[in-house]
């Protein structure tokens, strides 16, 4: 009888824990790549991803950080600009509801679920901005402790 409580409570645990955990899903509908000129050779790039058990704090802010840090790297110096927007998962700005209504998610997603929104172009870290929901302002942060400028030297080569 105790196993099964012991073991019951575990399984409970193990399912909050899991519920709480960040994870990251990418619009695929929603990101997109342009050419800018006319011998195709420029491009911009903005990728849109949805945050499951998003938190306002700053371990949550540490992770998206991290997040963006390792989509960058690899990116960055082949897009004039690259843009990374996350929204935070709610009834309207999820999967399901995207692919159904793709022309009618954005008005409610960017004043209600947009958080934040990173720049790149050719030369490295750009800007990293939060949005603030209700009025579609951006609040401009200091870089990324992922892209320190030592760090940014090291890394996004």
């Amino acid at each position: 009888m105790k196993k099964n409580i012991v073991l019951a409570l575990i399984v409970i645990f193990t399912l909050i824990a899991c519920d709480n955990e960040l994870r990251f899903e990418k619009i695929e509908k929603l990101s997109s790549e342009f050419y800018e000129d006319s011998y195709d050779s420029l491009k911009t790039r903005s990728d849109r991803y949805i945050v499951y058990g998003y938190k306002n704090d700053a371990k949550t802010e540490r992770l998206i950080d991290s997040f963006a840090c390792q989509l960058a790297q690899p990116l960055y110096k082949k897009y004039l600009s690259y843009d990374i927007e996350f929204y935070k998962k709610s009834h309207k700005t999820n999967i399901d509801y995207i692919n159904k209504h793709p022309k009618h998610w954005n008005a409610y997603a960017m004043f209600h679920d947009y958080l934040w929104h990173y720049s790149f172009n050719q030369h490295g870290f750009a800007s990293k901005a939060k949005v603030k929901n209700s009025e579609g302002r951006k609040f401009f942060y200091p870089r990324p402790e992922c892209l320190s400028k030592k760090k940014q030297k090291d890394s996004l080569r």
